[in-house]
């Protein structure tokens, strides 16, 4: 089984022979892609085999907005209009269709968006499905009809972390006081502080370049788990009262 990686679009990847099936999908990333991605209008993300610069998915995103108006009740808390990510492209060649990849882009996708409100903000993602069909796709994965059309969908950032069980960390800093803030926020959006001082933090940061040289040294993969390493420097779990 082929181990897809993930990352932003780059200038080696090669676009030209990609086919989800979509002449619109496909053109737009052979001949778009690039500029929209490099002026900045939106963010392209691609998925390549290991080794290879061929790229066999790909999806898009930018922020978004839109009126409280076209939103249900529980769509339209916050400010008007409600600010978010659009999916604005999600497709996947056509070799990888059947194998329940569609799925896993999805999701890496929404991983994407809800680590961007993590720093950036926002309440909702929103995809504006090409076909019924799409349109049942997101439906699948927990995404609402706004209610003007069915083929416009929502999700709320806050769903989409409890969906995928992601849990995120804020930092901020006084450097008058030497100290500095860590926001803990579990999937179900439950904040839990810590403020540590220069010396802890400076040991954090120590644990974690040691796991990063061990790691890279053994060819090992994957995220570090901050909270992790907190608990280990400090000797107790900083998150619990």
């Amino acid at each position: 089984m082929t181990t897809w990686e993930s990352g932003p679009l780059r200038p080696e990847h090669e676009l030209e022979g990609f086919d989800c099936t979509d002449e619109v999908l496909n053109n737009w990333l052979v001949h778009a892609a690039r500029r929209v991605n490099d002026d900045g209008l939106l963010r392209v993300c691609v998925w390549t085999a290991p080794g290879s610069p061929a790229v066999k998915a790909y999806y898009a995103v930018m922020p978004h907005a839109v009126a409280k108006a076209d939103l249900t009740s529980r769509q339209a808390k916050g400010s008007d209009p409600v600010p978010g990510y659009l999916i604005a492209k999600l497709a996947l060649h056509r070799d990888l269709h059947g194998d329940g990849l569609g799925g896993e882009l999805l999701l890496d996708t929404l991983e994407n968006v809800v680590q961007a409100a993590g720093t950036g903000g926002g309440r909702l993602i929103v995809v504006d499905a090409i076909s019924d069909k799409a349109a049942g796709f997101y439906r699948h994965y927990g995404f609402k009809p706004v209610k003007l059309t069915e083929r416009r969908l929502v999700m709320t950032i806050a769903d989409a972390r409890m969906s995928l069980g992601m849990s995120s960390l804020t930092v901020s800093g006084d450097r008058r006081l030497a100290l500095a803030t860590v926001m803990y926020r579990r999937p179900d959006g439950q904040e839990f502080p810590f403020v540590g001082d220069a010396d802890d933090l400076r040991r954090i940061a120590d644990r974690i370049e040691e796991i990063a040289v061990a790691r890279e040294a053994s060819g090992g993969e994957g995220a570090i788990d901050l909270v992790a390493v907190m608990v280990d420097v400090l000797g107790r779990d900083p998150f619990k009262p």
